[in-house]
């Protein structure tokens, strides 16, 4: 599969979301969800990285006549290496950490569905959060999706594969319709991310079996996706209930966005007089988007761990500060040690196993 990097440069936005969101004071944190917009960006991305290497891999079956089977493998032994080891460090340094830090949350009890990659769910059916570990529930998301996603994609025809993956996405959205809004959790199930990790993966389909029908979908992604930016804005900056504005869930709105954002790039990433090159194809951008999943991870940790070192507090109270010089200094200086900490786990933990991956190909 080709890369594109315009890619890494859209996890480093979504990154940042996340980090604002859990960073900035705690007043603003409902005003613009920037958390949940960077978690759904991150699901068309996977959904679009990992059905295509898939559908690859399956095309390549079709005319060398590779096993299936073999393809599987491969994919889960690689999945492996991806995330378990920086995934499984991040728990053992919680409990290691646990008698000389808060973790805000019983780590003995949320331990079991750390492990097994079920927290979305012990969140939402307990109402709760988990405090430095709140942010797990994408991860929980991305891996119990793919305990199905890859056998469907592998045995199922390519033929009623668009009609598979549109139900899919049908179901993510009428899920979040229906779901009980009183709930905070309420977006955190699997079902409720069908939509973005469908759209991901619809646009995978295309783009490995007919590439031409991508600049066709970008005549319907390119307008939609700026109706509903425009939509979005609208109403976020208090206009809701002025004008009519479509009550689109969050998730929805953010995967149709970003799907026609990757379509944009699928399509133009070659094209020397990409517009957006000057943002989108950024040494730093692509530079932080490389340890995007490093900075996921550790983000929370921070400002428990050295905030009481530095600045003498903890994570309540730099979230219970206003926007101030301050608070901006606390959290630049927190981002550049997240960074050097995450470049540190990328070149020393992450790659050593990424190696590896080399051992199984598809």
């Amino acid at each position: 599969m080709q890369y594109i990097k315009q890619l890494d440069s859209l996890r480093a936005i979504a990154v940042l979301f996340v980090i604002f969101h859990h960073w900035k004071p705690a007043q603003h944190v409902n005003r613009f969800s920037l958390g949940a917009m960077g978690v759904y960006i991150f699901f068309v991305i996977s959904g679009f990285l990992i059905s295509s290497i898939l559908l690859f891999a399956k095309k390549n079956h079709e005319t060398n006549h590779t096993s299936k089977k073999t393809i599987l493998k491969s994919f889960y032994r690689r999945r492996v290496l991806r995330i378990f080891p920086l995934y499984y460090f991040a728990i053992t340094l919680g409990y290691i950490l646990q008698n000389h830090i808060n973790l805000y949350v019983d780590f003995e009890k949320l331990l079991p569905y750390l492990a097994t990659f079920t927290t979305n769910y012990y969140f939402l059916f307990n109402e709760t959060w988990g405090g430095l570990f709140s942010h797990f529930w994408s991860l929980a998301v991305e891996e119990q999706f793919y305990l199905i996603w890859p056998w469907i994609l592998v045995y199922c025809h390519k033929k009623y594969l668009p009609v598979v993956i549109i139900i899919f996405i049908f179901i993510g959205i009428g899920h979040q319709y229906l779901s009980n809004y009183e709930i905070e959790q309420v977006g955190i199930s699997t079902l409720s991310c069908f939509d973005a990790l469908g759209l991901g993966s619809l646009l995978a389909f295309y783009y490995v079996y007919n590439p031409p029908t991508l600049i066709k979908f970008q005549k319907v992604f390119a307008p939609l996706g700026i109706i509903i930016l425009v939509l979005f804005l609208m109403k976020y900056l208090f206009l809701y209930g002025v004008i009519f504005i479509p009550n689109l869930p969050l998730g929805t709105s953010m995967a149709i966005m970003t799907t026609a954002l990757i379509n944009h790039f699928i399509v133009h990433h070659e094209n020397k007089n990409f517009k957006e090159a000057f943002f989108f194809k950024n040494k730093i951008l692509i530079w932080i988007g490389k340890l995007s999943y490093g900075l996921y991870v550790y983000h929370y940790f921070i400002p428990e761990i050295f905030g009481p070192i530095i600045f003498g507090q903890n994570t309540q109270t730099f979230k219970n500060q206003n926007f101030s010089l301050n608070h901006s200094f606390q959290f630049v200086t927190y981002l550049l040690i997240t960074l050097f900490i995450s470049f540190i786990s990328y070149r020393f933990l992450e790659q050593r196993f990424l190696k590896l991956k080399n051992l199984f190909k598809y």
